[in-house]
């Protein structure tokens, strides 16, 4: 009775997801580290909205938090002359 809704995650569906799920990890990662270098504002926006997303994201309950957060910061305008300063 308790596998029951954990079965949907095997086979052809559970493939798919997991591939999803390291997919929107690995976005998060590069947009993470291109708004360390303030190299790219819309990969950073695009990182900070899927690191939102639950079930999906590298780590779901720090995910939203984590995301509104950057979000917030992303918004500033100083934030954003900063990264068209450093961008060609």
């Amino acid at each position: 009775q308790n596998e029951a809704p954990f079965r949907f995650l095997s086979g052809g569906f559970g493939i798919m997801f997991n591939v999803l799920a390291i997919a929107a990890g690995v976005v998060v990662l590069i947009g993470a580290l291109k708004m360390k270098k303030l190299e790219s504002y819309d990969w950073a926006l695009a990182s900070s909205i899927i690191a939102m997303v639950p079930c999906i994201s590298p780590c779901c309950w720090a995910g939203l938090p984590i995301g509104i957060w950057a979000i917030v910061v992303l918004q500033k305008p100083e934030v954003k002359a900063a990264f068209k300063r450093i961008t060609p």
